[in-house]
């Protein structure tokens, strides 16, 4: 379920935190990296949004993308983080990162920046 656009890898950092609970939950939330203006940092931050259960979290990630404002015409990369967190009687005790994939060239879609942030 990571966040990617079409002819690229994950467009930012993605951490999944899975932990032992008795009840099921999911949250999204978005940690704002520290390049990023105060007032930025402060919308990103404020965004948090949570689930009795699994379905609507591809909604949760698509209202994280609209705030981070990814669309068709923003940078390939963002250095903000993207935390989901679900937590279950059945899930493990474990830490996930999804990192963007290496990239050794300039493309259509990548430039040298992304390839140098990367």
């Amino acid at each position: 379920f990571f966040p990617v656009k079409s002819t690229l890898s994950t467009r930012f950092p993605t951490e999944l935190v899975l932990r032992k609970t008795p009840q099921i939950g999911v949250s999204v939330s978005i940690v704002p990296h520290q390049g990023r203006t105060e007032s930025e940092r402060l919308a990103l931050s404020s965004f948090h949004e949570e689930l009795k259960g699994f379905e609507g979290l591809l909604n949760l990630i698509e209202n994280a993308k609209v705030v981070m404002r990814i669309s068709a015409y923003s940078k390939a990369f963002l250095k903000d983080l993207f935390r989901v967190k679900v937590s279950g009687p059945d899930q493990p005790y474990l830490t996930i990162v999804d990192l963007p994939r290496l990239i050794y060239s300039k493309t259509k879609q990548q430039s040298a920046s992304d390839i140098e942030l990367v």
